[in-house]
């Protein structure tokens, strides 16, 4: 918060005052108006130096005037407001002097002030949000890292983590759409086996039981008497 004392007239000659108010304004020549705003700006130019360049915020004037007459409070403070955004706006305290800036302005009584009248004007800066900005990758991050430690799923570790963001319509936003895959592969055994019917103990692999059922073949092969080919003919006799 930073708070500024602005005159209430700016003396533009020996004997020429100029009064910081809206009849004066509006009824003064263009050039005694720039020469106005000049010398106001050199006044309340030592005051403006340690104020930071300011992207947002709310400037409150208060009316200090030197007697009790009835005064009105915009007709003064207009004018010193005025005055005193073009200045800012002129040493380059802020882009500019319209809303997107100062979000609000408000003019106040404060009491009678014979040594030193015036217009105070608070400036109270309003600070800007922090923000995060997040690439793709790193929200997916944080959201398997939120999903394992604050859930409180308890995640094994051969599986995977799929998470695909969505956007949605409403106030739903984005939605994570997430999917949990077992990575590691099912070992299948490549042996088939039998349980042997004499006895069920032992297990016989199809490869075992394939060469048993070759050996077994070739022995019942040679355990067979080969028939001759001619073996259904007699033999010739001589008559």
């Amino acid at each position: 918060m930073y708070k500024i004392n602005l005159p209430l007239r700016v003396q533009l000659s020996k004997n020429t005052y100029f009064s910081i108010n809206l009849n004066t304004y509006r009824n003064a020549h263009y050039q005694v108006l720039n020469k106005a705003k000049i010398v106001f700006k050199e006044i309340i130019a030592t005051q403006l130096e340690p104020i930071p360049y300011i992207t947002s915020c709310k400037l409150t004037y208060i009316l200090y005037p030197k007697t009790k007459h009835l005064q009105d409070i915009s007709n003064i403070c207009s004018i010193a407001d005025k005055f005193f955004c073009d200045a800012m706006t002129e040493i380059g305290k802020w882009e500019d002097d319209n809303y997107t800036v100062i979000k609000e302005v408000i003019y106040k009584f404060g009491s009678i002030d014979k040594d030193n009248p015036r217009v105070e004007v608070i400036i109270e800066l309003e600070e800007n949000p922090m923000q995060i900005k997040l690439v793709e990758k790193e929200i997916v991050d944080a959201i398997k890292y939120y999903v394992t430690n604050n859930v409180g799923l308890n995640v094994p570790s051969n599986f995977e983590f799929n998470v695909n963001l969505v956007a949605t319509r409403g106030s739903s936003g984005i939605t994570a759409e997430i999917d949990l895959n077992n990575i590691q592969k099912e070992s299948k055994t490549s042996e088939e086996y039998t349980v042997d019917e004499y006895n069920p103990a032992v297990k016989i692999t199809k490869s075992e039981e394939v060469e048993e059922t070759v050996e077994e073949k070739i022995k019942s092969e040679q355990n067979t008497e080969r028939k001759s080919l001619f073996g259904n003919l007699k033999h010739p006799t001589n008559d």
